[in-house]
């Protein structure tokens, strides 16, 4: 069944910033959808990003070691930390290390 999306957001401070906050808010526009992230991208990064702001539940497909957004500068902590760009594309997303090219379990 098809809903209406009518939701007004007063400023962008107001979005749930991690994934347990936006679990908290069953009254955003996308509560209860589920999106899996697959790209390396920028761009879908982002758009993951303002799914989760708006309610879904995102999750990012990660190849073993991480994605290469983890060690994209600028980094945290004088250098030494995450990537900054990382930590704001990933806010809202839980992250899920998966290995696409093994065939192990695929029956």
């Amino acid at each position: 069944m098809a809903r209406a999306l009518t939701w007004t957001c007063r400023s962008f401070a107001d979005l749930p910033m991690t994934a347990r906050e936006a679990d908290a808010h069953p009254d955003l526009p996308l509560a209860g959808c589920r999106v899996v992230e697959r790209s390396r991208s920028v761009s879908a990064a982002y758009a993951g990003r303002l799914l989760a702001a708006m309610g879904a539940r995102v999750t990012m497909l990660e190849p073993e070691g991480g994605t290469e957004l983890r060690r994209a500068p600028p980094r945290l902590n004088g250098g030494t930390g995450e990537s900054a760009l990382f930590a704001y594309l990933a806010a809202g997303k839980r992250s899920v290390v998966c290995d696409l090219r093994a065939t192990a379990g695929t029956g």
